[in-house]
């Protein structure tokens, strides 16, 4: 984003991160200032190019699946989700009998072709991988949103898939964080409650846990939110980045709430 902001011809951040976080990153795209040549080409570049590679490269014949596949990952960015279940979203609501072998295998396409990555989770209280359900997210919102038609606009789930793409780039490896608790109920008996943290980002030794938070408007809304990094029992760095122009500050519980504009400028060290 920053190196986007060089060639952005407006100095309104504000309106900068929506066209990042509507229109990506690819050079070309940020160069336009036509909107609609802007739309034009991130499809017309995911269908001749990326769409067309895949398919070449590994053979597919029956592309609708392939495309349909797109489309649900598009449409659940930031959600977790295995094969297994896309195949039974395939077989009632598509009457396909696509299996989740190949909708793997699809998937690794995608990947390959540096469409979408995976990200995996991570029990940290047990310190062990998980390796289903995971998360996908589109290496560029652009492409993402083109596969859309522009339509799913979400701005919780795109900037969740935005801060992943920075956190990349910046030489993390990610993953989705589990954290379990357990709790007494109204009739005093244990139950086991598991938690996510967004993203659980590793470089060498340093290790950092973040949230992905549009707002935190309201007492019970930022409870929610820091939950799973206050039930977090280490001393590495948990922080919760909150869009909007809100300051950044330190919280009573030691936990860094970072504006979204800090955090793209990297105005602060995480």
């Amino acid at each position: 984003f920053e190196e986007y902001m060089s060639v952005h011809s407006t100095s309104d951040m504000t309106r900068a991160l929506m066209d990042y976080m509507q229109y990506g990153g690819l050079p070309k795209v940020a160069l336009m200032q036509d909107e609609n040549e802007k739309k034009t080409y991130l499809q017309d570049l995911l269908l001749h190019t990326y769409l067309r590679d895949i398919k070449e490269r590994n053979g597919i014949l029956l592309d609708s699946d392939l495309e349909e596949l797109i489309d649900v990952i598009a449409s659940n960015i930031g959600s977790l989700t295995n094969p297994l279940k896309i195949q039974n979203t395939f077989k009632s609501v598509k009457q396909s009998s696509i299996t989740q072998d190949t909708i793997k295998k699809y998937l690794d396409y995608m990947q390959d072709a540096f469409l979408i990555e995976k990200a995996v989770r991570y029990d940290i209280k047990g310190r062990k991988y998980i390796d289903t359900p995971a998360k996908y997210y589109f290496e560029d919102l652009g492409l993402r949103n083109a596969r859309l038609n522009f339509r799913q606009i979400e701005q919780t789930h795109l900037m969740e898939n935005l801060i992943y793409n920075e956190l990349r780039l910046r030489g993390y490896s990610v993953d989705v964080g589990q954290v379990t608790m357990y709790i007494r109920n109204e009739e005093g008996k244990t139950e086991r409650k598991q938690l996510e943290v967004d993203f659980v980002c590793n470089k060498g030794y340093d290790r950092v846990y973040i949230q992905s938070a549009l707002n935190l408007d309201g007492d019970s809304k930022e409870e929610q939110e820091l939950a799973s990094l206050k039930h977090i029992n280490d001393n590495f760095q948990k922080v919760v980045i909150v869009g909007g122009m809100q300051p950044t500050y330190r919280n009573n519980d030691g936990i860094l709430v970072l504006n979204i504009f800090d955090f793209l400028q990297n105005k602060v060290t995480i």
